[in-house]
C-alpha cells in the first residue's frame, strides 16, 4: 500500500484529501440533522431525558476564582447515566469576573464519545437552587476531528518532497549515416 503512495503522491494523497471531506462532511451533516437537544428546570434530586441520557441534577456549588481577574464560580453537578448505568459527573457552570460581574461566562462540560458528544451548560438559577440546565447531543463529532486527520494526512502526501529518480544514462546512437573513423 506505501508503494501505491511513493509511486504518484499526487493522486493518492488528493485520494486522501477527498476522503477526509467526506468523513468531515458526514459528521456535520449528522451533527446537525441528527443532534437532540433538552432543557431541564430542575431542583436538586431531579432529572430529565436527553438522546438516551438521564442528566440528574445533584445541586450548586460556588468555587472563589482562582487567577485573571476571576471572582467566583457557581457550578451545577450533573450526574450522567445512559442505559442505567453511570457515566460520569459534569459540572458545567458560569464564570463571574471582577471587572464584568454582570456579564457571566457560561462553562459547557462536556462527555466525548466515538459516537456522539453530550454537551450540558447551566443557563441560570434561582435562590432556592433551582437549575436550568440545557443539554445537546451531536452526534459524529470525533469523526470530524479524524476526518481533519485524515485531510491534513493527505495534504502532507500531496506535497511532500519526490524521492530523487535515478536517471538511466542511454547508449548514444551515432547518427545514421555517419561513418565511424578509427
Amino acid at each position: 500500500m506505501l508503494a501505491l503512495f511513493e509511486r504518484d503522491r499526487r493522486r493518492y494523497g488528493g485520494y486522501l484529501v477527498h476522503l477526509g471531506l467526506a468523513v468531515m462532511a458526514v459528521a456535520v451533516v449528522s451533527a446537525t440533522v441528527y443532534q437532540s437537544q433538552a432543557r431541564g428546570i430542575l431542583a436538586p434530586g431531579e432529572s430529565f431525558e436527553v438522546g438516551g441520557y438521564t442528566l440528574a441534577f445533584e445541586g450548586l456549588r460556588e468555587r472563589a476564582g482562582t487567577a485573571n481577574g476571576i471572582e467566583t464560580e457557581v457550578l451545577a453537578a450533573v450526574t450522567v447515566r445512559r442505559g442505567g448505568e453511570a457515566v460520569g459527573t459534569l459540572e458545567p457552570g458560569r464564570r463571574f469576573f471582577r471587572n464584568f460581574p454582570e456579564q457571566p461566562m457560561a462553562m459547557v462540560d462536556v462527555d466525548t464519545g466515538w459516537r456522539e458528544d453530550l454537551y450540558v451548560f447551566l443557563q441560570g438559577w434561582d435562590a432556592d437552587g433551582v437549575a436550568e440546565i440545557n443539554a445537546f447531543v451531536n452526534p459524529l463529532m470525533a469523526w470530524l476531528w479524524i476526518g481533519s486527520g485524515i485531510y491534513v494526512l493527505g495534504g502532507i502526501v500531496v506535497f511532500a518532497p519526490q524521492p530523487a529518480r535515478e536517471r538511466v544514462a542511454e547508449p548514444a546512437v551515432p547518427p545514421s549515416g555517419a561513418t565511424r573513423s578509427a
